[in-house]
Parts: structure tokens; C-alpha cells; sequence
């Protein structure tokens, strides 16, 4: 009966409406402590209208502008009960996973179901919980049995994330996500940034500021470098370009942050000072993506550069001053047989910038050097 249908949706709006201003403004005004009562109480409403927008599937397509609009707003309804449920029954640091979970199981029920509303809803929920992660979770210490929460909430939420763009990947290419007509705006969304790259690269952002606040200062880029290379490997398994492009993008983070943090730092690790550990590494990790990096030239030249810049900073800050021009021409030396032997003509022109840095070192410093070294009397 469609007057009794339209009688139940106005009910619902009434309801919906009603237990928004009376139960979740409130606590939006001023923070409670969880309440499960009032959780399972959004939770049996947001099960009611997942019900209801299921409905439609029942109707077939005897539906009017009210239908429509109502199987467009129950899926929402109900997601944002769904949210609200766990945001006031959990506690704070839980609320942002419990968000991704549920934005990604709302994401496969609505592909499954073929239900459009449904998995964009899920994707709003994964926003929201995004969100919430970076403004909140990001920014608090708190403890679980001694553990960090921020560690666990984010590292858990990065995860969900990951593995849901590749079952979005998945989808695409079983067919079980259907192309839409250009001009349908989901589907104008879907092909300009596409949902696994979206999803993939708000994870990278989540993994790098954990990363940066929960690593000492001295390997904060080592981290980056090796989260980087993780990320570039996995998009040669999974030839994802998003992958690849976020590690390019963290191994040049990474990069800029030994000139910032990592060769001034007067950490060590037994005998070694901590920067010589963490800028051979990362060098070594330039130079292992460039050799493994087969879609650019240019990439590889500039991931050859970063390495070979890396090692002659390392240089000029850990070897005695009247030292460094010595260990620049050594490099130059190194990359003049290392160009020869690989072909590379980066060596080359790495070679060549080598040689001029050393010889204006000589000029403009080794020249002035006055005191005399052991048993010589060089500089009387």
C-alpha cells in the first residue's frame, strides 16, 4: 500500500529527526563518557533503516519521487546511526577504527548488493574516520597495557585501508563494480582519482605522521625510506601506480629530512654516529629503487642523484674539515669507474659535479689550512 509506505517513511524522518536532537547533538555539545545503552539504541535504528532501504529490492520498480528519495536517505540514516552507535558507546581512541571497519563492510555489502547508496556511504564513513584519526587519535598518547593507542588505533586503520583498495582493485577488474554513464557524478569521481588510490594514499598519510611522531628524530627518514621501498615493492607486485608514486613520494620526504634533522644529529649507536647509519642506508635505498625502477629515466637519474647527494653530505659532515675534498674526489673517482661499468650516464655527469666540488673545497678551504699534519710540515 503506498500511503502506508509514505506514512512509514514520514515515521521514520519523524524518529530520525527526534533522537538526533534529543540524543546526539548533546553529546556533540559536551563530551560523556560512553554509554552502551544509548549505543545499542543507534544501533537497533540504524539495522531498522538498513531494513528499510533494503526494502527496495522487494518493490521492484513500483516506486514514486518519495521512494526515491527515501531509499536514497535511509542508507545514510543508517550509516550515520551505524557511527553514531560506535562513537558513543566506545572509547576515544577505538571510535576512528570502528569507523573504517564499518565504512569498508558497508562498502562490500553495497557492491554486493549492487546498492550505489549504500557503498558511497561506506566510503563517507571511511572519510569521516580519516578524519577523526588525524585530528584526534594523531594527537594523543594515550596507553593500553602499555602500549601506545596511537600506534595501535592508526597502524590497525592503515591495514583495513590497504586491504580494502585492493579488493576495490579486485572489484574493477572482476567486473563487479558497474561503469556508470559519464556523466552520473560517482562514476565522474571514480575515474579522475579512483577509490583504491584514494584509499591508498589516505593509509600513506596516516602511515608517515605515525611514523614522524612515534620515531625518534634521528630516524624518522629511515623510516620514511624503508616505509617507501615497502610501499614501491608491493606496487611492482600488485602494479598499483598509486603505490608506486606515494613510496617515490616518501623516499624524496625522506631525502629532504637528512638535510633537516638526520646529518645534524649527535646521536650514536655504539661507535657510529647514528646519521652515518640511517644516510648509508638511505643511499643505499636510492640507489637500489633507481636500479629497479624500469617506467622512467628521469626517476631513475633523479634517484641516483638523491643517493649520490646523500653520501657527499654524509662526508662533508662526519670527515675532518680539511678531509672532505679528499673523500669528494675519492666519490668522483668511484663514479667515473662505476659509469663505465653499468652504462650509466648519471655516474658520469655525477662523476664530473664530484670533481668541481672537490676542487673548489681545495680552493676555497684546504689552501688555508695552516697546522701541520703528524710528522710533515705541511702549511709552514
Amino acid at each position: 500500500e503506498k500511503y502506508l509506505r509514505k506514512l512509514g517513511w514520514a515515521g521514520a524522518a519523524v524518529l530520525t529527526t527526534y533522537v538526533w536532537l534529543h540524543d546526539v547533538m548533546p553529546r556533540v555539545d559536551q563530551w560523556r563518557p560512553p554509554d552502551a545503552k544509548l549505543g545499542w539504541m543507534f544501533l537497533l535504528l540504524a539495522a531498522a533503516l538498513f531494513v528499510d532501504g533494503w526494502l527496495k529490492t522487494r518493490l521492484g520498480e513500483d516506486w514514486d519521487a518519495v521512494d526515491r528519495a527515501a531509499f536514497v536517505l535511509a542508507p545514510i540514516c543508517a550509516t550515520e546511526f551505524l557511527l553514531a552507535a560506535e562513537w558513543v558507546a566506545l572509547p576515544l581512541m577505538w571510535t576512528a577504527l570502528a569507523w573504517v571497519i564499518s565504512g569498508v563492510a558497508l562498502v562490500e555489502c553495497g557492491r554486493k548488493f549492487k546498492d550505489r547508496a549504500l557503498e558511497w556511504c561506506g566510503h563517507g564513513a571511511a572519510a569521516l574516520a580519516v578524519t577523526r584519526l588525524f585530528v584526534m587519535n594523531l594527537q594523543r598518547e594515550d596507553m593500553w597495557h602499555h602500549l601506545s593507542l596511537r600506534l595501535i588505533t592508526v597502524a590497525a586503520s592503515c591495514a583495513t585501508l590497504y586491504v580494502a583498495s585492493r579488493w576495490q582493485v579486485i572489484a574493477e577488474e572482476d567486473g563487479a563494480t558497474p561503469k556508470k554513464d559519464p556523466g552520473d557524478f560517482f562514476s565522474r569521481v571514480w575515474s579522475s582519482a579512483g577509490i583504491s588510490g584514494v584509499y591508498t594514499a589516505a593509509s600513506t598519510l596516516l602511515a608517515g605522521y605515525l611514523l614522524w611522531v612515534e620515531a625518534t628524530s634521528g630516524v624518522v627518514g629511515l623510516a620514511w625510506g624503508l616505509f617507501g621501498l615497502v610501499l614501491i615493492e608491493g606496487a611492482g607486485l600488485t602494479r598499483d601506480k598509486a603505490l608506486l608514486w606515494q613510496g617515490r613520494a616518501l623516499l624524496a620526504a625522506s631525502f629532504v629530512r637528512i638535510f633537516v634533522a638526520d646529518l645534524n644529529s649527535t646521536s650514536r649507536l655504539g661507535a657510529l654516529p647514528v646519521p652515518v647509519i640511517t644516510v648509508t642506508i638511505l643511499a643505499a635505498i636510492y640507489y637500489y629503487s633507481a636500479f629497479t625502477s624500469e617506467d622512467s629515466p628521469r626517476i631513475r637519474s633523479a634517484l641516483l642523484w638523491m643517493g649520490t647527494i646523500s653520501i657527499a653530505a654524509l662526508l662533508r659532515f662526519e670527515m675532518p674539515p680539511e678531509w672532505v675534498a679528499a673523500g669528494w674526489a675519492a666519490m668522483a673517482v668511484a663514479l667515473y669507474f662505476a659509469g663505465g661499468a653499468l652504462r650509466e650516464r648519471a655516474f658520469r655527469a655525477q662523476c664530473y659535479a664530484m670533481t668541481l666540488l672537490a676542487g673548489i673545497r681545495c680552493g676555497f678551504d684546504n689552501f688555508y689550512r695552516v697546522s701541520p699534519w703528524r710528522f710533515t710540515n705541511c702549511g709552514r
